[in-house]
């Protein structure tokens, strides 16, 4: 029979490292995929899910008994994804590519200046949400997570999340006008 995530967990602070490689197996292919949908760069998200793996093998220890093991790893994956933003941010790099915002091929100088004035608004209008909010809006709009897997992964109650993601869409119309 094969032992839950939650065993494992157990087995690990009990000293089985091979119990660890096993949820490293387990969840390798999902924390990558996360990493690389909000990264879209393989190698960086290859590092980061590293990081993600050492520090919850740090982090073994808070691990709360009854929790599920897969969205404590998801939060911990969205809090490194997080603060790699934060840091580029700091480096005054922005956290997505640009041209995937604005107008295509045969776009007229005009249409590609109001894409960045408007990817400018918006950037700033989401800075002014709490780091909560902001956190479920790139779960939801920037991973792809649905309502329920963000709920999941920050351990919040799915009407919490569908009432933050309304009252920040609320609060971007009113910065945005009628854009948002």
């Amino acid at each position: 029979m094969e032992r839950s995530d939650e065993e494992l967990a157990a087995d690990c602070l009990g000293g089985d490292r091979s119990a660890f490689a096993q949820l490293v197996a387990r969840h390798q292919s999902r924390v990558i995929a996360m990493a690389h949908r909000a990264l879209r760069d393989g190698a960086q998200a290859e590092d980061l899910a590293q990081e993600v793996f050492v520090r919850a093998y740090r982090s073994l220890g808070r691990f709360e008994p009854g929790r599920r093991f897969g969205p404590w790893l998801m939060a911990i994956t969205a809090n490194r994804i997080r603060d790699h933003y934060k840091s580029r941010t700091r480096r005054n790099e922005v956290p997505f590519e640009v041209d995937d915002l604005t107008p295509g091929e045969g776009s007229t100088p005009a249409d590609q200046a109001a894409a960045r004035q408007l990817l400018v608004r918006l950037e700033a209008g989401i800075g002014t949400l709490p780091e909560e909010t902001r956190e479920i809006l790139r779960l939801r709009f920037m991973l792809g997570y649905d309502y329920e897997e963000v709920a999941e992964t920050l351990s919040l109650p799915l009407g919490t999340i569908k009432s933050r993601i309304s009252r920040a869409r609320t609060a971007l119309r009113h910065i945005l006008g009628d854009v948002v």
